[in-house]
């Protein structure tokens, strides 16, 4: 019956079947064209931006080369390879070749690392810190005697007066005690801690750097070449340490000064504008 029904339907006529194939065809081969076209398009866009990506690469290096690189080094990189520095060869190299072209350490002739010492023609003032006599007292009958003393630990610090440098010299002796079952143990006076520790620089001379500086308004380099006269070259640098650790001591005094000028009723204070040098800028 499904084949009776079948055979009722009515058959499209050939010519109609392959116009309609032939359309589809050509609406294919159209996209396919247009598809063709956007692809070069895009991979000529892809191309451009390399391009300009690749010339703005070169500038960078240029640029860090111009403000960074040493002064016989800039512009070397463009004799090489003028316009793709970034991709100059690399020749090989062997590992036993590179390990005899490495070069190597001399410890020997480098020169010991450390802070100077002071200059021995400057005049030295000596400070001894010792036990007082209560205390000494005390260890000489723990010691059965008088204390043996076995060394000096001597510490220098340079130290300014109005005119001079000098080196002030704490001295720090150590004593040897015998216990009550003979053994001996090393002892010493306690010293006043410095201002700055560990620093080769006394309270004096850091005074002087901070009122020159705040208070007379003397640059740091001037204050330098003023201590060079005097006997010892300080650089300007390590002044600068000296000024910013000095801050942090005086931290604790310049906060009970706030403290005390908040307590007032009434603070007068001075806006006169100052200049001021922005980074980056030559003028104010």
């Amino acid at each position: 019956m499904s084949n009776t029904a079948a055979q009722g339907l009515p058959t499209p006529p050939p010519n109609l079947r392959e116009s309609q194939l032939r359309a589809a065809v050509a609406e294919r081969d159209e996209v396919i064209t247009q598809q063709s076209q956007q692809l070069v398009q895009l991979q000529s866009t892809v191309n451009e931006l390399s391009e300009q990506l690749q010339r703005l690469k070169d500038q960078v290096l240029e640029a860090q080369r111009k403000r960074f690189g040493q002064s016989s080094e800039r512009g070397r990189y463009l004799q090489e390879d003028l316009f793709h520095p970034l991709e100059a060869p690399i020749p090989e190299q062997d590992e036993e070749e590179a390990a005899a072209q490495a070069p190597t350490k001399r410890r020997k002739t480098q020169p010991p690392r450390g802070r100077r010492a002071l200059p021995p023609e400057l005049p030295r003032e000596t400070m001894r810190y010792d036990y007082d006599d209560e205390t000494r007292a005390q260890l000489e009958a723990q010691n059965g005697g008088p204390l043996e003393e076995i060394g000096v630990e001597v510490t220098e610090t340079l130290e300014y007066a109005p005119g001079h440098l000098y080196v002030k010299r704490h001295e720090v002796p150590k004593y040897a005690i015998r216990g009550d079952q003979g053994e001996r143990t090393i002892v010493s006076p306690p010293r006043p801690s410095p201002p700055i520790p560990g620093a080769q620089v006394g309270a004096s001379l850091l005074a002087h750097t901070v009122i020159s500086k705040f208070a007379d308004h003397l640059p740091l380099n001037r204050i330098s070449q003023q201590l060079a006269r005097d006997g010892y070259d300080v650089p300007r640098q390590r002044l600068c340490d000296y000024v910013l650790l000095s801050a942090s001591v005086l931290a604790p005094l310049a906060d009970l000064i706030r403290q005390d000028a908040l307590a007032s009723p009434v603070l007068h204070s001075d806006d006169t504008t100052v200049p001021q040098l922005e980074k980056g800028r030559r003028q104010t």
